[in-house]
């Protein structure tokens, strides 16, 4: 009786360590897309803000854009990348 008492609690010890592990590998697995995921989305605004600034240049030469245009474009683009950062500095802290 005592060792079929000890080949269970071995047995659930066991069986609670491989679901642990398993757990902890889809934990790993979700991190991973999510950094990824972050750094797409990461990549794809640093190239829109990339490509409004060098629209700047052209909007000089046909004075299409206002002053107070060209300043709201400068401040999303600050904007833009301050939230870059932050979501860098997120995908840091996991």
């Amino acid at each position: 009786m005592r060792a079929l008492i000890v080949v269970l609690i071995v047995g659930f010890g066991l069986f609670a360590d491989d679901l642990a592990n398993k757990i902890d590998a889809a934990r790993r697995d979700k991190h991973k897309i999510f950094v990824i995921t972050v750094r797409h989305a990461e990549d794809a605004l640093n190239n829109l803000a990339n490509q409004l600034q060098l629209a700047f240049p052209e909007s000089d030469k046909t004075h299409d854009l206002d002053h107070e245009c060209r300043k709201l474009l400068e401040q999303s683009i600050k904007e833009n990348k301050d939230q870059i950062d932050r979501l860098i500095s997120l995908t840091k802290l996991n």
